[in-house]
């Protein structure tokens, strides 16, 4: 599902101080199940786009039949694959809360990192700038590709400081949805 925002400037190659931030958040939410969203923002932090995906609950027979790929299923194909295809204009990186999403890396034009766990926390002990940054073992470089960007375009930025805002937002849209709540 999409949240229409204002829109963004595609198809041109942008100076990296305007070019947009990805942040794609991925968990199991114990009431509603596998759930993800995705927040494209401005190098300030502003909202240009928000998807977010409905929730995924895989029933006994699926937990079963996928075993030990279940989770890596959902979290790559099912809510990574899918929120990455709506974005409407490419980011500078992306930055993720599940590692799982990492794999994505091999089909993107991008970097992608995931940050420490506990992101999503307001007291993250970590500096703003320099959070614990995980990557696909492929592209190692990506660490050092973000870290660059956030020193040199915004060095105040928080990497973990938009995954409190998707998850809100993720939740809210959710709640207010009749279908999923009665689900």
């Amino acid at each position: 599902m999409h949240v229409a925002l204002p829109k963004s400037r595609g198809g041109e190659k942008l100076p990296p101080s305007e070019q947009p931030l990805g942040f794609l958040a991925a968990g199991c939410d114990p009431a509603l199940g596998y759930v993800g969203g995705f927040l494209l923002t401005t190098a300030r932090g502003r909202p240009l786009e928000f998807h977010y995906t409905t929730p995924v609950k895989p029933s006994g027979t699926h937990r079963i039949l996928y075993g030990a790929e279940l989770e890596p299923y959902v979290y790559d194909t099912l809510i990574g694959a899918s929120l990455l295809q709506h974005c409407t204009i490419e980011p500078a990186f992306v930055v993720t809360d599940q590692p799982m999403v990492l794999s994505q890396r091999a089909r993107l034009s991008f970097p992608i990192v995931s940050v420490g766990p506990g992101a999503s926390s307001a007291s993250t002990a970590q500096s703003a700038a320099s959070p614990e940054l995980k990557t696909h073992p492929d592209f190692s470089q990506d660490r050092e590709a973000v870290s660059r960007w956030v020193a040199t375009v915004n060095p105040g930025l928080n990497l973990a400081e938009p995954f409190a805002r998707i998850w809100e937002a993720v939740r809210d849209v959710l709640r207010a949805d009749p279908k999923l709540a009665a689900a």
